[in-house]
């Protein structure tokens, strides 16, 4: 939970030097929606499926998505791919919340 709420905390504090780095000020929101929206959707996702297969494991699997999220996020060469990246992020940052609450 530290993990994902450490994410926030960065994204929200760097996102205009990033976006204008990238080139796309006029999508800076979909960095943010994107993550907060795929969180969203994949909170219960995650609590359904832990209970089908096990909490330790979907907590395995939301850390492996947060993970490759934010390296997609590290190598995004366009802001398109960064907001693709962040909604990864997002699915993975979902079910660490929900998940980190259970184990």
């Amino acid at each position: 939970m530290f993990l994902a709420a450490l994410d926030q905390t960065i994204i929200a504090a760097a996102l205009p030097a990033i976006a204008g780095s990238l080139g796309g000020l006029s999508y800076l929101a979909w960095v943010v929606t994107a993550y907060l929206l795929a969180a969203t959707i994949a909170a219960p996702l995650y609590g359904r499926m832990g209970d089908a297969f096990g909490r330790k494991r979907m907590l395995l699997w939301a850390l492996g998505l947060f993970v490759a999220g934010s390296v997609g996020c590290a190598i995004a060469p366009t802001l398109a791919v960064l907001i693709c990246a962040r909604a990864l992020q997002g699915f993975g940052g979902g079910g660490l919340m929900r998940q980190s609450r259970r184990c």
